[in-house]
């Protein structure tokens, strides 16, 4: 499988890192006869629908495993977007401009992350959900689920839209970097290791 997709596929598994994370304070806290917050031993998430008749439970440790599993993903998402000694990827590009892309992440994270906690047992629900599932993994096809992973911006890296130019060609791409964009300056050459499809990695020694 070529690294394109494998990034792809960490991608859209990390992004569902934080929608497990907040299923379980919605659904797997409860309050004690003190008052403190603790986990739930049971099943903690119940979805019931008259018609189609259809119940199911989701036990706790089903979401731990989902958010491990994320957490492995994210782990591997990094190792393998970071450039290695043998990279052929690896080019100098001139930078024209650049300009933040975070803003668009928090859409993401309002458009299908929160949405997602307000599931509730009717069949319309089951169609949002349904929805939101085909949409979503539609994403593992293009580069949006790359450039708006809220992960990569929660564990501190930036994504920027920039203009650079390359064999006397403008081209516009997506930049990952744990670089503030007013550290990235105008018309310096930078070396950027291209991850997918118009989206490439900056380290921090990257500039030249």
């Amino acid at each position: 499988m070529e690294l394109n997709n494998i990034v792809k596929i960490l991608a859209f598994l990390t992004s569902y890192c934080p929608l497990w994370i907040l299923l379980i304070i919605k659904y797997g806290l409860n309050e004690d006869l003190k008052g403190d917050l603790i986990l739930k031993t049971s099943n903690i998430y119940k979805y019931s629908i008259s018609y189609p008749l259809i119940s199911w439970n989701i036990p706790i440790f089903i979401l731990i495993s989902l958010i491990l599993i994320s957490l492995v993903c994210i782990f591997l998402f990094f190792k393998a977007i970071k450039p290695g000694e043998k990279d052929t990827n690896i080019e100098y590009y001139k930078i024209i401009e650049t300009e933040d892309n975070d803003s668009d992440i928090l859409g993401y994270l309002f458009t299908y992350i929160i949405p997602s906690l307000s599931i509730g047992g009717d069949i319309s629900k089951l169609i949002q959900l349904i929805l939101f599932i085909v949409i979503a993994s539609f994403y593992i096809t293009s580069n949006s689920l790359i450039t708006l992973n809220p992960v990569i911006r929660i564990l501190g890296y930036h994504i920027y839209k920039a203009k650079v130019i390359r064999n006397n060609l403008e081209q516009s791409i997506y930049i990952i970097s744990k670089l503030k964009n007013a550290l990235i300056e105008k018309n310096t050459n930078i070396k950027l290791l291209e991850i997918s499809s118009n989206i490439f990695y900056l380290e921090r020694g990257g500039k030249h």
